[in-house]
């Protein structure tokens, strides 16, 4: 439906330029590799926790990474206004817009996950049931996991913008191997504490690239905002 309204619309005869497709191609199994290594940063920590602890725990484990995943709808839904915002301007455009959105958003999840973490004795229980009392804790510690995710996410928007496909896929790569490797050290010790250390560990290697890549932002939009003005 949508193509015979855009076929309707069309002014000019459609063209085809395979040499585009080919670059399309290319750079989208760029990416793909990024949500490879997303699967195995926010995904294969589950399937390690069934394998080495059982159903049981893998069942407080997923509820507590589920309900940390709601609380994360806010900087999604930033994400992508900000998507939006960047195809109408530049990626300089909107740095600041993006700025104060990665402030209200970072407020929204330290307020929103400080209540959930404190009233989840109650919530949590009536949601799940008292058998799921153990995923209390667990839900509390990866709310940390959380509020850096939120830093990431909106952060992300510049990586793509820039078309730095490659990069960005390589460290999400990364940071799956990092997270497969600790939880593979750490389950079988620790337990759920285990995967819960290792999320830690992937949050602040992703924190500290990130946090370069801010730096980098900023400085390249006061020289190109100066450019401008002279």
């Amino acid at each position: 439906g949508g193509l015979k309204k855009l076929l309707s619309l069309k002014k000019t005869a459609l063209h085809y330029s395979f040499n585009h497709y080919r670059h399309l191609v290319k750079e989208g199994l760029k990416i793909h590799l990024n949500t490879i290594g997303a699967l195995m940063t926010t995904t294969i920590d589950i399937i390690m926790v069934n394998s080495y602890l059982g159903n049981e725990q893998t069942a407080y484990y997923q509820l507590a990474v589920q309900l940390n995943q709601m609380l994360l709808i806010i900087p999604y839904a930033a994400m992508t206004v900000l998507q939006g915002e960047i195809t109408r301007k530049s990626h300089y455009d909107i740095w600041h817009q993006q700025l104060k959105l990665l402030g209200m958003s970072t407020g929204f999840i330290i307020v929103a996950g400080a209540i959930a973490a404190m009233t989840a004795q109650w919530w949590l229980v009536w949601l799940a049931g008292e058998s799921f009392t153990p995923a209390i804790e667990i839900f509390q510690y990866l709310l940390l996991f959380t509020l850096i995710s939120t830093f990431t996410i909106l952060l992300s928007v510049q990586w793509v913008a820039r078309g730095l496909f490659t990069a960005i896929s390589i460290i999400t790569l990364i940071k799956g191997m990092i997270n497969i490797s600790l939880n593979a050290l750490l389950i079988p010790q620790y337990g759920l504490m285990g995967a819960v250390w290792a999320t830690y560990a992937v949050a602040a290697f992703s924190l500290i690239i990130n946090l370069f890549m801010m730096l980098y932002c900023e400085l390249d939009w006061r020289k190109n905002t100066n450019k401008v003005t002279l």
